[in-house]
């Protein structure tokens, strides 16, 4: 992975690190209020946000009959509020507190007419700090979120290209904002094994933000136990 490859950039743990701690309490914030918002899907395929050509999206959400849609853009470094009336807000990405940007998404919100509650304790991190009173991780270097999104967009054009050779049922592909999350399927063709396993119907493509990894890692790539010839 060197600096030189636009597709596959170079993204050092220490170096990005501070930037990686706060978007990732952004996104938890954002992912928790379509995760609040939206209807339940099994496997929890409701939760996780998209790669975009801009960043990273909810999707559409669904609120009393009409819609809205957040979208992390990573080129001009905004987060864009939009509903399907012609309203929106914007807000910039740029260095600030997680408190600040939570009490900033949650009046933007409320300004559209959406009003939604969150539990804002961050999940499956270590040592978490309330949304509303974190003031801990308040960095945003642009450079390396946007490095950030195109590892995203290089990791998801292989994805689709793996999902699209697998006959069965298959997740959509997303990011996962939670803390380190790892998952497996495995059992045997006649589906029987160890719980409820997918095999040969369906697959589970994941990308999983890592918080505290014994590996150092910041990111793990699903997809997730997909065994076709078991």
């Amino acid at each position: 992975m060197t600096e030189q490859n636009p597709h596959w950039p170079a993204l050092p743990l220490e170096a990005w690190e501070p930037t990686r701690a706060t978007l990732h309490m952004w996104t938890q914030i954002v992912g928790k209020v379509r995760l609040a918002l939206s209807p339940y899907m099994n496997h929890w395929w409701q939760v996780p946000l998209y790669v975009s050509a801009r960043g990273l999206t909810t999707s559409p959400i669904p609120y009393e009959g009409e819609t809205f849609e957040i979208v992390f853009d990573f080129i001009a470094h905004n987060l864009l509020i939009e509903k399907n009336d012609g309203t929106a807000k914007t807000l910039p990405l740029a260095p600030r507190s997680v408190a600040e940007f939570y009490a900033d998404v949650m009046a933007a919100l409320r300004s559209l007419g959406i009003a939604v509650k969150i539990w804002t304790m961050p999940v499956e991190i270590p040592n978490p700090i309330p949304f509303d009173q974190d003031r801990t991780h308040a960095a945003y270097d642009p450079d390396y979120a946007n490095r950030f999104w195109r590892i995203l967009v290089a990791v998801d054009a292989i994805f689709k290209e793996f999902r699209g050779r697998f006959i069965g049922k298959a997740s959509p592909r997303g990011l996962f904002a939670r803390g380190e999350q790892r998952g497996l399927v495995a059992g045997r063709r006649d589906g029987e094994g160890a719980g409820i396993l997918f095999l040969r119907r369906a697959a589970t493509n994941g990308i999983f933000q890592s918080a505290g990894s014994s590996r150092g890692g910041v990111l793990q790539y699903g997809p997730l136990a997909v065994f076709p010839e078991i």
